[in-house]
């Protein structure tokens, strides 16, 4: 009885440690920044900016990824920025949003409609160290 209670013991101990040595790195994903080709923005461009900002995000809550969602990270690029008087997105001020977030990792960028689509540029910034990832 007190072998099977040792090992129990044991077992807990390792379901407990294992979460936190097994953490992946947060990630808040802001939504996509719809970039003006001169005309006037259409809705389906930002739609099409929304639904993959929401793509991106569900991918992330699945948990099957290298990344897990960073709670209450479902912000704006756009509100993000004017909130922390960034006038561009250079990374010490994007890493701040991410600091702010509470957050390993920052996913943001544009989604620019062109004539034969759309062309969607993204950039991954490590908070800690703000540099971009691949």
């Amino acid at each position: 009885m007190k072998q099977v209670l040792g090992i129990l013991v044991a077992f807990a101990i390792l379901l407990m440690a294992s979460p936190a040595a097994a953490r992946k790195p947060s990630i808040a994903i802001l939504g996509l920044e719809v970039i003006d080709d001169g005309t006037t923005l259409d809705a389906k461009t930002t739609q099409f900016a929304e639904a993959l900002t929401e793509a991106l995000r569900q991918r992330a809550r699945t948990g099957t990824g290298p990344f897990a969602l960073a709670p209450g990270s479902d912000k704006n690029l756009i509100e993000m920025k004017l909130l922390s008087n960034c006038e561009s997105e250079a990374n010490a001020c994007m890493a701040a949003i991410g600091a702010e977030l509470a957050a390993d990792r920052l996913l943001y960028g544009k989604v620019e409609k062109r004539a034969n689509g759309y062309q969607v540029s993204l950039k991954l910034l490590n908070v800690e160290t703000r540099a971009a990832e691949r």
